[in-house]
């Protein structure tokens, strides 16, 4: 088992750890993110082999705060988008869902037709989440989930980064 450890970055001194419980078919914990004073941590396989909660931690303690009310697939080749509210905004291989902050319920799941590991992570901005995709770039309402486009004749195939978004979009 590999834990979570949160260090003193002034003093190097351990301040907590957390363990991920494992379930077969698991691989290792990854932290997703941090933000709002939560960090989020799963396990994952290689990719989106493996499907594992997504866990709330409370920065300051190390404490669970929740565990996701769905699987995600996600790993840490992508990591994780926040929206405004600090939702976590999760995308892997075939999906994209964003996870309420406050309960770990999902909000909203929606498919996607599919990436190459390492390039499945989204990007926000505004109200909207965009993705790379094996045909071009989607989009997708930040709100709601729903699929707003996709680009066309854009071949992104098996690029390993996900999009990027500055400052002025």
């Amino acid at each position: 088992d590999a834990p979570i450890v949160a260090m003193n970055l002034e003093t190097g001194a351990e301040l907590w750890t957390a363990d991920i419980p494992f379930e077969p078919g698991d691989w290792t914990p990854w932290i997703a993110g941090v933000k709002d004073g939560r960090v989020y941590a799963s396990r994952s396989g290689n990719g989106a082999t493996s499907l594992a909660k997504l866990y709330a931690l409370d920065a300051v303690s190390g404490a669970v705060l929740w565990v996701s009310q769905d699987e995600i697939d996600a790993s840490p080749y992508e990591g994780v988008v926040f929206a405004p509210d600090g939702d976590p905004i999760i995308g892997n291989d075939y999906t994209l869902k964003r996870i309420d902050a406050l309960d770990g319920t999902t909000v909203w799941s929606s498919p996607r037709p599919g990436c190459s590991g390492g390039g499945c992570g989204p990007a926000v901005f505004g109200s909207a989440v965009y993705l790379a995709d094996f045909n071009g770039i989607l989009r997708f309402d930040l709100t709601t989930g729903a699929s707003q486009y996709s680009s066309t004749g854009a071949f992104i195939g098996f690029g390993q980064a996900p999009p990027m978004v500055g400052n002025d979009g």
